[in-house]
């Protein structure tokens, strides 16, 4: 974060500070650590008197009136999806408080499971312009943490969770009509399911799932697996190694110059969707080992950080890249393809 954007933080954090302790009447107590996801910590007070009743809050400073965030009566924002997943978890309830640096006044909406919509790089939440926060959002703010209990995740969330304890117990899940039901939950349905795909190559599935067959039929190309292909059963040998890229540019090379020498490989294309996360998941269960590159940038840290939400152990494959300034896949290239070829 440059000194700029620093300053409009700051700004926001103090503003709602004020709004909070002069408005509500209510204490506030900043948050300094950036990395646990809040900016932070209200408690409610009855007459000065703290009640036990906590509230976090992620601060998002700025003109709230900038025409390209609001729109028919409330504002979009959107954030990371390791962001999401902790706020639905915490034991206590979020706000995301959009301030208004101008007129110096702010708005909120509550992070649940039902405000806050996944998107395929994370998650949008819509912040209502009748929502403001002052003394006159107290008693539905008081109502959130009379009614808060940790929604442990979204569907997808929940899961993953699963997923993790089952394999610290050493129990695999392995993929599963059980499983599919679990990921996909009311979302079951075929228009939902087959917008979430996964491009592969040359991954050696066994069982009844469709994707057993489509990748059967196509020995020699990429082949494209969303949802419904993955439903079933399917499995992979427990000593496999699966090579997982962020761009397509690695997986068409791949294929073009390795053919039939090159090692399963599967296509993040950017942050995972659904298939993506589902593939891979049921591949580790499965005991095969993933070797996960993304570019060397921001971006590609916050794939790293977000993928699985930690459910499935995974390694970096060719973590710093080639000798220099190398950022991007392509600067990578030709270490990889060496990697893929062995």
């Amino acid at each position: 974060m440059g000194p700029a954007s620093d300053r409009v933080g700051r700004s926001g954090v103090h503003g709602v500070a004020s709004i909070v302790l002069d408005g509500l009447g209510w204490k506030f107590r900043e948050h300094h650590e950036s990395d646990w996801g809040v900016d932070a910590i209200i408690e409610i007070a009855d007459n000065d008197q703290p009640t036990g009743r906590l509230i976090a809050l992620q601060i998002k400073a700025g003109d709230a009136r900038t025409a390209d965030l609001r729109r028919a009566g409330h504002w979009t924002l959107y954030g990371h999806k390791h962001h999401l997943a902790r706020w639905l978890e915490y034991s206590i309830p979020v706000l995301i408080v959009l301030y208004d640096r101008t007129r110096k006044t702010a708005h909120w909406q509550h992070v649940n499971d039902k405000t806050a919509v996944w998107t395929p790089r994370g998650f949008k939440i819509d912040i209502p312009d009748g929502q403001r926060l002052d003394a006159s959002a107290a008693e539905t703010i008081r109502a959130i943490t009379d009614r808060w209990v940790p929604h442990r995740g979204s569907q997808r969330s929940r899961a993953l969770q699963t997923i993790a304890m089952c394999g610290v117990a050493g129990v695999p899940v392995l993929p599963t009509e059980q499983l599919w039901q679990l990921f996909m939950g009311e979302a079951a349905n075929p228009s939902r399911s087959g917008a979430s795909a996964v491009r592969t190559y040359r991954l050696p599935l066994t069982g009844d799932a469709p994707a057993v067959a489509s990748v059967n039929e196509s020995p020699e190309s990429a082949v494209t697996l969303d949802m419904d292909k993955l439903r079933g059963i399917w499995s992979v040998p427990a000593d496999t190694t699966v090579y997982v890229c962020e761009n397509g540019m690695v997986l068409d090379t791949a294929v073009a110059q390795l053919g039939a020498n090159c090692q399963p490989i599967v296509l993040l294309n950017g942050f995972p969707t659904l298939a993506v996360e589902y593939l891979l998941i049921g591949l580790g269960a499965c005991g095969a080992r993933l070797r996960v590159h993304v570019d060397h940038d921001s971006t590609g840290h916050r794939i790293a950080d977000s993928l699985f939400m930690r459910s499935v152990r995974f390694e970096q494959w060719c973590p710093h890249g080639l000798v220099g300034n190398a950022r991007f896949e392509e600067d990578c290239l030709p270490q990889m393809l060496g990697e893929l070829a062995d």
